[in-house]
């Protein structure tokens, strides 16, 4: 099953206290999962655009990070073959790589 981190952002506090801009943000991003995906988490930020401190941005980033981390571990594990292989290039025989 796929994962999504989501990450809803409104530029002002008029936006975010009316739900408007967040509730629609958030039917978009659901319908875009459907019933075959998972969102893990969710991340909601009333800041601009313009500013590159963006706190729960970060955040959102940081968890996509961790998930995609244990998603890459976990199909390392069930690929790995069972016994030693002849011919693979170097860093091929199991070993974790940096995707």
């Amino acid at each position: 099953m796929t994962r999504y981190v989501a990450y809803f952002r409104v530029s002002t506090a008029r936006q975010g206290q009316s739900g408007l801009g967040l509730e629609a943000q958030q039917a978009a991003v659901r319908t875009f999962v459907g019933s075959g995906a998972h969102i893990v988490a969710e991340f909601v930020e009333i800041e601009s655009g313009r500013k590159n401190t963006r706190p729960q941005l970060q955040a959102a980033i940081t968890r996509a990070k961790q998930e995609q981390a244990g998603a890459s571990r976990a199909a390392r594990g069930q690929a790995r073959p069972a016994g030693p292989q002849r011919g693979l290039p170097r860093g091929a025989h199991g070993k974790s790589r940096a995707l």
